[in-house]
């Protein structure tokens, strides 16, 4: 899938670049994401709205609008009940597919948020920013809080290989690589490895 800053998400065949369903409904649009079933399709937009389209039907889902910034990046929940979403308003947020209700806020980046993604069984997320930190916050309850990298925690490893380029704007970044949890027994930690 891909979204544009025409304001639309398009779905395409993969074997043919057949485009098979096309989605509307907010701004110009930063990140997509498919549900791990391929049912769903997130979207995070400029105009700080979070959706979240059902591919068979097209219609709308949900719509979250809580970030006060661009959506940059989001992610569903490996079992797809769950929506991150990282913004420029330095933020990370956590919100329920079905219901739309925000479970999650977290901050501590001091500049935006250009990457998140959820540890494999659900209970991390990571995030990148701009102020070239990555932080990992426990979802769920009063358990949230914020895990720093392993220069500053030796209970927590985080390791995130990240690409830096020059644009007009100033520097872009993008995660590359799939994320492992791990844990030494007293922290988790996440790998994300190409």
């Amino acid at each position: 899938c891909s979204g544009s800053h025409d304001e639309s998400v398009k779905v395409f065949e993969a074997n043919t670049s057949a485009e098979i369903a096309s989605f509307s409904g907010h701004g110009k649009v930063t990140s997509v994401a498919f549900s791990p079933d391929g049912k769903l399709i997130c979207s995070g937009s400029e105009d700080t709205t979070v959706k979240v389209f059902a591919v068979g039907t097209g219609g709308e889902v949900v719509s979250f609008n809580r970030h006060s910034d661009r959506v940059t990046s989001v992610g569903f929940s490996p079992d797809g009940k769950l929506v991150c979403c990282g913004s420029n308003d330095t933020t990370v947020k956590v919100f329920e597919v079905e219901t739309g209700i925000e479970i999650g806020s977290f901050s501590g980046h001091s500049a935006g948020v250009f990457s998140v993604a959820f540890s494999p069984d659900g209970t991390l997320i990571c995030s990148g920013s701009f102020d070239k930190t990555v932080k990992m916050f426990t979802v769920g309850g009063d358990e949230s809080k914020t895990h720093t990298d392993s220069k500053k925690d030796s209970r927590c490893r985080c390791y995130l290989r990240m690409e830096l380029s020059q644009s007009r704007d100033g520097f872009v970044g993008s995660c590359i690589g799939k994320l492992h949890a791990e844990s030494d027994g007293t922290a988790p930690a996440l790998l994300v490895s190409s």
